[in-house]
């Protein structure tokens, strides 16, 4: 997940310098992708390559840090490569993280010993962004590339699907290529969605991996959203009564899609805040009464600072600037009404519940950014933990919607959190900087989720399966197909 840049191709007179700035800043995303420039791309944090490469191994990260009920407990460093990118998303199952890296493609870790961690495997395919996916069982990974710049396809982008059964060996079966590349993946197995937010091309694209023979991949659908942003990041709700919806964060709107029929998609409402300055994650709550959506504020570009307040003196004057979004509420969580049938409450989602933010702050260091990226909800409570760039990983309480509390953070030297997702009592997370670090939230007297939380893979299968169907006590049973080889 995470568009880790980008812009709004909706900009005011008053975001003209910061987006000539970036401009400047950001040929890369521009060479790869012509319409870029009115399409997001010109704002990618990580679009200019860095001329130093890495050439001995990386240095193990410090265990230190700041923060509040949390612990540091280990570190594994990966190589940033020429972008700066140690670790961008990661996927967790059972004795195993797949972490995905900009510098080494995907980096598989042993996590057996929380406390221990240590290199098990790789895919080699550096470049970007490397989101990972992977399948209910585990067996198999989807690894998505949005670069033609990159270490294992050379000149095309699109999604790598993998057989990660044995981990220390990852092997590719097949390779999707895609027309304007893939920044990130939603495996629904075995239905894989292309999540590419560029509105030059604007399309939802859908592929069936369900076939054992070479060349898995046989594309079934398309949604084509004619010029508008389509989907930065999408998740897929199997309800009670038999429609699967998609919840996309579409960077100028949040959609709610029927993807019942794959082959067959509709767009059944999108919202427009104007409070949001890029929506980069979209998901219902367990109980299906929330959407939350984040706001990645100008694609993460570091700006003059962050948080809830707006221009306040934390150690100066703050002066607010950027495309669209609440300059007094930068960088924030937004909390909507869902009415039963699953579309969003109000008139175009207005008045939403509330916002959840950190305090207002000066932003300290010009390399990061410090507005929330990507969280992992509670199976069955209004809980969650999230990345927050340069300010580390939070957990946060929406209990109550409208008086959501922080519980606790941490930031690790030097951090810059990508992605942050609790698996069996420990916060595993992918760092720009650090690589993978591992956490333990200690709040509540280690009592309460993420420290009582149970496998990641559980509640990925239920996801991607019929378990949240299941569990409404619904007779009606999503088709799905095990994958290759795998028992069910």
């Amino acid at each position: 997940m995470g568009l880790r840049g980008g812009k709004s191709g909706r900009l005011g007179a008053s975001s003209a310098g910061l987006l000539a700035t970036l401009l400047a800043l950001a040929p890369a995303a521009v060479a790869d992708h012509p319409g870029a420039s009115d399409s997001f791309g010109a704002f990618n944090r990580f679009a200019e390559v860095r001329q130093t490469a890495m050439i001995a191994a990386p240095e193990p990260q410090p265990l230190t840090g700041v923060g509040e009920n949390f612990e540091l407990v280990a570190n594994v460093p990966i190589d940033p490569g020429t972008q700066g990118v140690a670790a961008s998303d990661l996927e967790l199952h059972g004795n195993h993280a797949f972490v995905g890296s900009y510098g080494e493609g995907m980096v598989v870790i042993d996590i057996s010993d929380p406390r221990q961690p240590k290199r098990v495997g790789k895919f080699a395919c550096p470049g970007g962004q490397n989101d990972i996916q992977l399948s209910p069982d585990g067996r198999f990974a989807v690894m998505a590339i949005d670069t033609k710049n990159n270490g294992c396809h050379r000149g095309q982008e699109g999604a790598v699907y993998l057989d990660v059964s044995n981990p220390a060996n990852p092997v590719e079966l097949d390779f999707i290529p895609t027309q304007i590349g893939a920044h990130n993946t939603t495996l629904n197995y075995p239905i894989l969605y292309v999540d590419n937010w560029v509105n030059d091309y604007s399309k939802l694209e859908i592929f069936d991996l369900s076939k054992p023979e070479k060349g898995f991949a046989k594309k079934v659908g398309n949604l084509d959203y004619g010029r508008e942003n389509s989907p930065h990041d999408l998740i897929i709700d199997h309800r009670p009564d038999g429609r699967d919806l998609g919840y996309a964060a579409s960077i100028t709107g949040h959609d709610v899609l029927d993807l019942t029929d794959p082959t067959k998609p509709k767009r059944l409402q999108r919202i427009t805040d104007p409070g949001v300055s890029i929506s980069h994650q979209a998901e219902p709550n367990f109980d299906r009464s929330l959407l939350l959506v984040t706001d990645e504020f100008a694609g993460g570009a570091a700006g003059p600072g962050c948080g809830k307040g707006g221009a306040t003196t934390v150690g100066g004057e703050i002066p607010v600037t950027g495309p669209t979004g609440d300059a007094a509420d930068i960088g924030a969580l937004h909390f909507y009404g869902l009415r039963p049938d699953g579309t969003v409450a109000g008139v175009n989602g207005q008045p939403k519940i509330s916002t959840f933010n950190i305090p207002a702050q000066a932003q300290d260091d010009p390399e990061k950014a410090c507005t929330i990226h990507v969280l992992w909800q509670a199976p069955a409570e209004n809980r969650l933990v999230t990345a927050w760039y340069g300010r580390g990983t939070r957990v946060v309480d929406y209990s109550n919607a409208a008086k959501a509390k922080q519980l606790g953070f941490f930031i690790p030297t030097g951090a810059d959190t990508w992605a942050a997702k609790p698996h069996n009592g420990y916060i595993f997370t992918g760092d720009i900087v650090r690589g993978m670090d591992v956490l333990r939230y200690t709040g509540e007297s280690g009592n309460r989720w993420p420290t009582t939380s149970g496998p990641a893979e559980v509640q990925r299968a239920e996801e991607q399966g019929s378990g949240r169907r299941a569990r409404s006590g619904s007779g009606h049973v999503a088709a799905a197909t095990a994958a290759p080889g795998a028992v069910r």
